[in-house]
């Protein structure tokens, strides 16, 4: 699943990068809209990459839960 969240934030990132230069050649009519987009867009990576980190954090939990499982079975 992160994996996938870091090509749909790149996606994202694109989109950004060609929409705002885009804005730019009509500020009159784009510039209010496009902020509302950008500020949305700027909000979606910004949860998928701190669900990114959450997941990697998660993956290091259990990976030590199950290691000292095992050493409280078996002890030395």
């Amino acid at each position: 699943m992160d994996d996938r969240l870091k090509k749909m934030a790149a996606w994202v990132q694109k989109f950004k990068d060609v929409g705002s230069p885009i804005a730019q050649y009509d500020p009159t009519h784009a510039a209010l809209p496009w902020a509302g987009i950008f500020l949305v867009l700027q909000i979606v990576t910004s949860d998928a990459q701190t669900l990114g980190a959450m997941g990697d954090g998660l993956e290091k939990v259990a990976q030590i839960i199950a290691r000292y499982a095992s050493i409280e079975v078996f002890p030395w």
